[in-house]
């Protein structure tokens, strides 16, 4: 008589992930939001920029998904859905469906681009000259901003 073995979760094939443009509302975005548990603090001066690049008509679609995992909990994407609460307005966006929960370990885990990094992406200068023109332009920024400019090199006399 064959032995049947009963399928548990663990055997079973997860669902592929799948990812659709959205008009995500004001009350999805909440309704979202609302189901999370678990994920980092919010940043309330990040969230400010959005809004305000969403009221001004400079919000720029780059692509970045809101992630979701199997329950359509977020995983990724709390700053976007806060700022679309925030400003009372909707927006299309991608939204990736069936994320597994272990991802989260890897989202928004690289290095931030610097301004160095900024500069060489819109071909302003190249690799070898990026450091110094940044490092330039934080000096001249502080100066006009009033900040003390101390020397590296201590003075001679």
């Amino acid at each position: 008589m064959p032995i049947s073995r009963r399928k548990d979760e663990s055997m079973t094939k997860p669902k592929s992930v799948s990812v659709r443009r959205m008009t995500i509302t004001p009350q999805k975005a909440e309704e979202w939001l609302s189901a999370m548990k678990v994920n980092r603090k919010l940043n309330h001066s990040k969230v400010s920029a959005m809004v305000a690049d969403i009221l001004d008509g400079r919000w720029q679609d780059n692509g970045d998904t809101i992630k979701l995992n199997k329950s359509e909990v977020p995983i990724d994407g709390q700053h976007r859905l806060k700022a679309i609460v925030m400003s009372g307005q909707a927006l299309s966006m991608l939204v990736a469906f069936n994320v597994p929960n272990c991802a989260m370990a890897t989202i928004d885990s690289a290095t931030a681009r610097t301004t160095a990094n900024h500069l060489q992406i819109f071909g302003k200068c190249d690799h070898n000259e990026a450091g110094t023109i940044a490092a330039a332009l934080r000096y001249l920024w502080a100066w006009e901003q009033g900040y003390a400019i101390r020397s590296a090199v201590p003075p001679t006399h």
